[in-house]
């Protein structure tokens, strides 16, 4: 489903686990591609959400920690799953691009292609500044959730995607460091 909702173009893949999953055994693949957008911002919400807390590396240590039953239940197991919105920095909901020379794109154009795709999942496209009527080379997307982010990389390091027939390469924003 994942793989599905990461192409260019939407496929309709067979989906025998959740057709399993449902009454008459009949679920039309077609709605998922129809309804990406919802479906990635449910995928958002559970990788934002639940996801968080069973994705965590601490989590693993703990149980790994406590799992022989000689010492008590530790408090962080025991607390109840809250599923309060965490604050997340910008930087790490940023992704930078890189344009090819010459072929020219603008922030709306890369705001319409996930718009379609994912629905409203940028907060801003931030571009380079260049003088002399010079495109830009560069430039920032900042997405509305982290979970975007991992999303669009699907475990990779940089991924190319193709935005009105021309290429866009993009890997997680990592900030400059400051000098003081």
């Amino acid at each position: 489903m994942l793989d599905c909702l990461r192409h260019q173009e939407p496929m309709v893949p067979a989906i025998p686990l959740i057709s399993a999953l449902c009454q008459d055994g009949n679920v039309d693949p077609r709605f998922f591609a129809f309804h990406q957008d919802l479906v990635v911002r449910g995928v958002v919400d559970i990788l934002d959400g639940v996801g968080k807390l069973i994705f965590d590396d601490r989590l693993h240590v703990l149980l790994t920690r406590y799992q022989t039953g000689l010492v008590g239940n530790p408090p962080e197991l025991m607390a109840p799953y809250s599923s309060k919105p965490v604050v997340v920095p910008e930087d790490c909901r940023s992704m930078f691009i890189t344009f090819s020379k010459g072929i020219p794109i603008d922030r709306e154009e890369i705001f319409e292609y996930f718009r379609q795709k994912w629905g409203g999942c940028i907060v801003r496209v931030l571009m380079e500044k260049t003088s002399g009527g010079n495109a830009p080379m560069y430039g920032r997307i900042i997405f509305k959730s982290e979970a975007f982010v991992r999303l669009v990389l699907n475990g990779q390091r940089l991924v190319k995607i193709t935005v009105g027939y021309r290429q866009i390469w993009l890997r997680k924003y990592v900030p400059r460091p400051k000098n003081d």
